[in-house]
């Protein structure tokens, strides 16, 4: 079982290929309330070098814009990247590093926020030490060469108005790398021990783009919404495009591998030129058939996890499953949540994080229903039963796209075209079908 995750992306009018805007004056998204990372942009924007360098590389210039974790996304060439520490944080310095072609900067925001985290009754908000712990956590569950990035802009987008705000997925490769923490260095030994040893919130996240994947051409329709309407990928799930960056299953993946196949051969109908779209279209379908190789006997389980908030328990139960014991990690983790800790002991919580998963989880034992209903294989995306948390433990559905809602099912997409035609495809090697470059 592979974690694919999102990844937001500030506005770039010249489609993240590294260089500065050609007229940056006109993009004023990316100074938008929902860029990214916040409001450094509008906070640190220079105009006028900006127009100075119009639609050069950033290879070639005097340093890089602020945008520069996203910039580079589908970028040719090494970038100067760099992190500058925020006004609040006890350190004055700006850590440079070389941002390779292909790579953003991720944070796991929502990590970094989460009630264990809180350091309550001491003179300090946050502890720090946690908060990294579960940053290396959260990129510890992705696979280089495995798990796909989804690249995504928030509200803050040409398409999106203020009677109709809509994120908007840009593109879509494989994982190549993830990188090292990095941490600043003028600080007093006294911050160090305070902060965690003072990390960088930004972590670079490296993609085997252009040999795999795709990214969606709307800077070359920007003066044609007409045209970009047709072609246009919105997330069936908002819930996986938040906070920056999240984690989502094979089954949510699926669902929009799907939306980008109809996106894509809606370009080759419209005879758009600016990618080999037969190829990406190949290498599209080469995914959804592993996909649906990988999501095994429990496919819902990890976002019920998620919605519980044990991601370590994510991680036991896919090393389990790689190890060929899936039966026996998921009835460890029913045992986990019905308090059977003697049952559980490889699922190793902390005081906090046990206590809190099973208030969200079930007060009584998870019944014969439940453990029935995620043990159905293959059975509708996202749609696993558990017990409501009270007494009569009446049947609650958990579903992908709004969790908690009661008694309500979803259809699955239809993948039954592309399942035909990867009946055979456990086998397939990762891109090897459908290894595709730019022109």
């Amino acid at each position: 079982m592979t974690v694919h995750l999102s990844a937001r992306l500030a506005w770039h009018m010249e489609g993240w290929n590294g260089h500065v805007c050609r007229d940056p004056s006109s993009n004023t998204f990316c100074v938008g309330h929902y860029s990214y990372p916040g409001d450094q942009i509008r906070v640190s924007r220079d105009l006028d070098w900006e127009v100075a360098n119009a639609g050069t590389s950033c290879s070639r210039t005097d340093g890089s814009p602020p945008c520069v974790y996203s910039i580079n996304a589908f970028g040719k060439e090494t970038i100067g990247g760099y992190a500058d520490a925020p006004d609040w944080y006890p350190a004055n310095e700006r850590v440079t590093w070389g941002l390779e072609p292909s790579t953003v900067c991720i944070w796991p925001f929502e990590q970094m926020y989460r009630p264990e985290v809180e350091n309550r009754g001491s003179g300090q908000t946050y502890d720090y030490d946690q908060r990294l712990a579960y940053a290396l956590e959260y990129f510890a569950q992705i696979e280089a060469n495995r798990s796909l990035v989804f690249y995504y802009s928030n509200y803050s987008n040409p398409f999106s108005e203020d009677d109709s705000r809509r994120y908007v997925i840009v593109g879509v490769s494989r994982v190549k790398s993830v990188g090292k923490i990095r941490n600043y260095t003028d600080m007093t030994p006294e911050n160090r021990k305070r902060y965690g040893g003072g990390f960088v919130w930004g972590i670079d996240l490296t993609s085997h783009y252009p040999n795999e994947g795709l990214r969606l051409p709307y800077h070359a329709y920007l003066d044609r919404p007409e045209e970009v309407e047709r072609f246009i990928v919105v997330p069936p799930n908002p819930r996986h495009f938040k906070y920056a960056t999240r984690q989502f299953s094979d089954d949510d993946a699926l669902e929009i591998i799907e939306a980008m196949i109809k996106s894509v051969s809606t370009l080759v109908e419209m005879g758009d030129a600016s990618e080999q779209w037969n190829a990406r279209l190949d290498w599209l379908h080469s995914v959804v058939g592993e996909l649906w190789a990988e999501r095994g006997l429990f496919p819902g389980l990890p976002f019920v996890l998620d919605h519980l908030g044990i991601p370590k328990a994510i991680a036991f139960f896919k090393a389990r499953t790689d190890a060929g014991a899936e039966l026996e990690a998921k009835d460890a983790i029913f045992a986990l949540l019905a308090g059977e800790n003697a049952k559980a002991s490889e699922i190793v919580l902390s005081d906090v994080e046990a206590p809190a998963a099973r208030r969200r989880a079930p007060h009584a034992p998870l019944d014969p229903r439940a453990r029935a209903g995620i043990a159905r294989p293959h059975a509708a995306l996202g749609d696993v039963t558990l017990c409501q948390p009270s007494l009569d433990a009446q049947p609650l559905r958990v579903r992908r796209r709004e969790p908690c809602q009661q008694q309500e099912r979803l259809a699955p997409p239809d993948h039954s075209r592309y399942l035909r035609s990867h009946r055979a495809s456990s086998s397939v090697s990762r891109g090897a079908a459908a290894r595709c470059t730019s022109p």
